[in-house]
């Protein structure tokens, strides 16, 4: 992964124009194969954007509990709806998107979520010793500022590149965004079993954030990740990037086929 250009340990920050509230992240990235689609002399008939989001926190006096439960039905998550954003969605005012329409007649590629077969809702920080002059319990929740640091920014990034492709209706672009919050602390998983609480330490534990759009409500997959676990995750990552591309190279004749045809159908 590449890290969009800043100086040393600086924060990524966008101004939101509207609510002139500023948007910072730790660390936005993208991959080189992204910017290798670029390479030939015509532009991508689709480009496939994949961006990587994280939010940085550390703790020596918390350890982070998360409750983890199996998924329902047992349906393993792919990537949760919220988190990719595609040209049609701007094109037709949020009525149907690429992917949707994609993932019912091709599937959906094959990423690191299925790898999981429970999923945390809630959390806790635990406090681990009262110390001198500090209060017994956090005055704020570090996951939960994570948590909604990371949403936000997403959201603000797509509506920057929703008026991109509004200004310009020949763009084809299809955006897949990675949410991760990297730990330098104790992480641990919190599962009920046989009626009593069990923990175990982990480096990597599945989060899934909701939010609502529209009517409907939509998930989002947060890796949180501990610190010296990072670079496994950075690999898990290099296997969703070639599985997304090979997705499209393997379906793109037919892909573009329904683009057009799609495009007919909302165009005036």
């Amino acid at each position: 992964m590449e890290s969009e250009p800043g100086k040393g340990h600086e924060k990524n920050v966008q101004l939101h124009a509207d609510e002139q509230k500023t948007r910072e992240i730790d660390v936005e990235a993208v991959h080189v194969k992204e910017v290798s689609q670029f390479a030939g002399k015509k532009e991508p008939e689709l480009f496939i954007g994949m961006r990587l989001i994280v939010e940085c926190k550390k703790s020596e006096t918390h350890a982070w509990v998360f409750f983890t439960r199996p998924y329902q039905y047992e349906i393993r998550p792919s990537i949760g709806e919220f988190q990719t954003f595609d040209f049609l969605e701007v094109l037709s005012n949020g009525k149907i998107s690429l992917l949707d329409q994609a993932a019912d007649e091709f599937g959906m590629p094959h990423l690191h979520y299925s790898r999981f077969n429970r999923q945390a809702n809630t959390y806790s920080e635990v406090k681990l010793q009262k110390l001198q002059g500090q209060p017994s319990k956090p005055t704020k929740s570090e996951i939960f500022e994570a948590q909604n640091q990371l949403m936000k920014y997403m959201n603000y990034s797509n509506e920057q590149e929703a008026k991109k492709i509004s200004r310009d209706v020949t763009r084809r672009d299809v955006l897949f965004n990675f949410l991760a919050i990297a730990f330098d602390g104790l992480l641990y998983e919190a599962t009920l079993d046989d009626g009593k609480l069990a923990l175990r330490r982990k480096n990597h534990v599945l989060l899934e954030s909701r939010t609502q759009k529209g009517e409907y409500y939509q998930s989002c997959m947060i890796d949180v990740v501990s610190a010296s676990w990072f670079p496994r995750y950075l690999k898990l990552l290099e296997k969703d990037v070639d599985e997304i591309l090979s997705y499209f190279r393997t379906n793109r004749r037919k892909m573009i086929h329904k683009v057009e045809s799609l495009i007919d159908a909302f165009s005036p």
